[in-house]
């Protein structure tokens, strides 16, 4: 700003939940997508507040977000195809439960893989936290989520104008300091075919997938579907958990 005593933030997200992150983010990330992060080592430098301890003290607070979450996303799938709601309702009774049991209940000495969407809810409570303390030190924080910068230019005044897409339509910002903090843009292969996806990111992109082959498969009498997965880092193994759990939901053939 105009005064070096007056410090304004102004945070753009594309996402409804800011804090997370785009591999943790609530709103996208499936429950069964595993961080590669352990637990005894995930806690956020500098919060002072230990991944392990946070989750003890905030069981409920987790569960509770938790169930808020996969309500939503159980919802959706109903409205989506409504016959097979007995289904859809068994399926996350039954993955609910199990992840509460094995991830609300870990140890210190056990050493294992949580999912990302705990870890994201464990983001976004401390991001709200800093949030919240640095506006009782006078800070100026705006949050803008669904939010969208489309382009910005740096004007003869040295300042920087950002244009970003909002809910009420498309907005102009002045900023003295820009910071990109978009995450790392990995270059994909360049092949253009409906059966190739060169991300499984987001994931409602290999749902769709997945309904358009089980579709195909079941009008041509078949009760096998191949795919072909390139790589075997976390991203392909979240792909091929995405893949078990779906047929799980959809009664999918093998």
């Amino acid at each position: 700003q105009e005064q070096a005593d007056d410090l304004v933030i102004n945070i753009f997200e594309e996402s409804s939940i800011l804090g997370a992150g785009a591999p943790y983010d609530l709103t996208k990330t499936g429950f069964q997508h595993i961080s590669n992060i352990r637990n005894n080592s995930g806690t956020l430098p500098h919060s002072g507040a230990d991944f392990l301890e946070w989750l003890k003290i905030n069981k409920e607070f987790v569960g509770n977000v938790f169930d808020k979450i996969f309500a939503q996303r159980l919802a959706a799938k109903i409205v989506k195809d409504p016959e097979k709601e007995d289904q859809f309702r068994k399926s996350y009774e039954l993955i609910t439960k199990s992840f509460k049991e094995r991830y609300l209940n870990l140890d210190d000495s056990i050493k294992t893989y949580h999912p990302r969407i705990l870890y994201g809810i464990y983001r976004v409570a401390l991001f709200e936290q800093m949030v919240e303390e640095l506006g009782k030190k006078g800070v100026v924080i705006n949050l803008r989520s669904k939010s969208k910068v489309t382009d910005f230019k740096q004007n003869s005044d040295q300042k920087f104008e950002l244009a970003s897409e909002e809910i009420e339509g498309v907005r102009s910002t002045k900023s003295n300091f820009v910071l990109f903090a978009g995450g790392m843009v990995e270059k994909v292969p360049d092949i253009m075919h409906e059966n190739f996806l060169a991300s499984q990111f987001p994931e409602e992109n290999l749902r769709t997938q997945l309904e358009k082959a089980v579709k195909k498969a079941k009008e041509n009498g078949k009760h096998k579907i191949k795919f072909g997965i390139l790589g075997s880092s976390l991203s392909a193994i979240d792909a091929v958990r995405t893949i078990y759990y779906e047929k799980i939901f959809q009664g999918q053939p093998d």
